[in-house]
């Protein structure tokens, strides 16, 4: 019996391990109407969590679009879509840090006569934990006479 209590006593009072949570102030942006010109939108992320949070991938949903992640002169190359062959990123973010997703996307990536018209994409941040991904997506209207 006291063996019992001891396992169970050693399993009850464990510290839970702290974890990070991204907290997005925007996830979802508008560009409006737009021309030909490549365009940039930064979304501000900050890591709510009692714990450091690692952000071990990021892609697009579209190879017109690219993504970067910054904190302070901290920055990862251009990210774009995702055919199974991006490599980790593993950026970590401590405990009430922050940092930015700058989005980039360029109006005539598919070619002149595929860049007119309406479209949605996306940039997916997965993390260490499986069940903690996020996605920011926005909106973008092009018109090839502005």
């Amino acid at each position: 019996m006291a063996v019992g209590w001891y396992f169970l006593n050693q399993t009850i009072s464990r510290p839970a391990l702290a974890e990070g949570r991204l907290e997005i102030t925007e996830s979802d942006y508008d560009f409006g109407v737009v021309g030909l010109a490549p365009v940039n939108h930064i979304y501000r992320v900050k890591n709510a969590g009692a714990g450091d949070i690692t952000i071990v991938k990021v892609a697009t949903s579209c190879g017109c679009t690219t993504a970067q992640l910054r904190q302070g002169k901290r920055i990862t190359p251009p990210i774009g879509m995702d055919h199974g062959n991006l490599p980790r990123v593993n950026f970590v973010l401590g405990a009430g840090e922050e940092m930015e997703v700058v989005a980039a996307y360029n109006p005539l990536a598919h070619g002149p006569e595929n860049a007119a018209g309406f479209f949605q994409r996306a940039i997916y941040l997965k993390t260490e934990n499986p069940r903690a991904e996020y996605t920011l997506t926005f909106n973008v209207t092009v018109d090839t006479n502005k």
